[in-house]
């Protein structure tokens, strides 16, 4: 029968409310922090898909400008570049400037307001 006693008194002990209490703490704590690392990683992960979507397009940059300067380093680009922003022209050529017509912008056409007696007026039967 002695065999059986310390058993039962772990059991009584690990059911009683001195241990249960602080394991219930203990247990929140422990839930609080996990929640805490789950917030981190997703914040963590959304300025990773921040940082990731930046450098894709710094990498889209960086070839348009690679490819503009290559453009550049040739004669005929550095013409075009030229006519294009200074509008210069070779000796014997003519410059001709497009213009889009403008379009025409409807305005609304308003009645006068009548005033109430000569809606009033204008509602009489006429003989």
């Amino acid at each position: 029968m002695l065999d059986f006693q310390p058993k039962s008194y772990w059991r009584r002990f690990l059911h009683s409310k001195i241990f249960l209490l602080p394991m219930a703490v203990l247990a929140l704590i422990l839930l609080n922090a996990v929640f805490g690392l789950y917030n981190k990683s997703r914040v963590a992960n959304q300025a990773l898909e921040l940082v990731r979507s930046e450098e894709t397009r710094l990498k889209e940059r960086e070839a348009y400008l690679t490819a503009s300067i290559a453009e550049l380093e040739t004669e005929r680009g550095v013409e075009k570049v030229i006519r294009e922003k200074f509008g210069m022209v070779r000796p014997g050529e003519r410059v001709i400037n497009l213009v889009e017509p403008k379009e025409a912008t409807a305005t609304p056409l308003t009645l006068p307001q009548k005033s109430f007696w000569q809606r009033w007026w204008g509602n009489l039967p006429s003989f």
